[in-house]
């Protein structure tokens, strides 16, 4: 178990590494790494799902799409900070409001998943989060 969290940190703290293989990673070490166990949990398309299993380069996701991520994964503060960042995105930093609320929410509430997360966005005045994304697989 040791190993296996050491291997995946020497993964994760890689400087090269792109939003998609991060991602990926983070989907395995929660047992996610199957097309629909990921669109049940993040509310996203199978399109979504292939660009990141892919591993493309070049694929830049929408902010509601890292932060379904976040949420549907439960990946906490740390891992989703830095998920933000291989994507482009530093809620810290930010002077946008909805990103300040992210940032509490991811530093501050543990919740168990996805609609959880949106049900406590919805008393901050949002929900960003996809509903109805349906699985063929």
């Amino acid at each position: 178990m040791k190993e296996q969290l050491m291997k995946h940190i020497q993964f994760v703290e890689k400087n090269t590494i792109s939003f998609s293989q991060l991602a990926f990673a983070y989907m395995k070490r929660c047992n996610c790494q199957y097309e629909k166990d990921f669109c049940n949990k993040t509310h996203l398309s199978e399109g979504t799902y292939k660009r990141i299993k892919k591993g493309e380069m070049t694929y830049i996701p929408k902010f509601e799409t890292v932060m379904s991520i976040c949420y549907g994964l439960n990946l906490g503060a740390l891992d989703g900070m830095r998920l933000l960042k291989s994507a482009g995105f530093d809620l810290a930093g930010s002077t946008i409001r909805l990103h300040h609320v992210h940032h509490y929410v991811l530093s501050n509430i543990s919740a168990n998943g996805i609609d959880a997360y949106d049900e406590i966005l919805g008393t901050f005045g949002y929900s960003i989060i996809k509903k109805n994304v349906k699985c063929t697989n």
